[in-house]
């Protein structure tokens, strides 16, 4: 789902909490939601 008020699409932010709880870090998941041209955050994004 995608509203006015989310930057990112709900699908996007499922799979960065999926890759972060396969043990990936926080800068590892951003660069691989860059690097498969998903969505470009930054790690502190992710964090938050």
């Amino acid at each position: 789902m995608f509203n006015e008020r989310n930057r990112t699409p709900s699908s996007d932010i499922g799979y960065g909490l999926y890759l972060y709880f396969l043990g990936l870090s926080t800068r590892s998941v951003s660069k691989a939601l860059a690097y498969l041209h998903i969505v470009k955050r930054s790690h502190v994004t992710i964090w938050k």
